[in-house]
């Protein structure tokens, strides 16, 4: 078999998470079926 051309890259989840509860790192609308209105967010 061939070796594979795929790669991550891997980072650390605290981070990535920390990223998301400051706004850093948002997830794309165009990534979710389902996207939630501002009235809607808990927090």
């Amino acid at each position: 078999m061939a070796g594979s051309s795929f790669q991550t890259n891997p980072c650390d989840l605290y981070k990535s998470l920390d990223d998301c509860h400051r706004g850093v790192l948002q997830l794309p609308a165009f990534q979710r079926i389902w996207v939630w209105d501002e009235d809607q967010l808990i927090g």
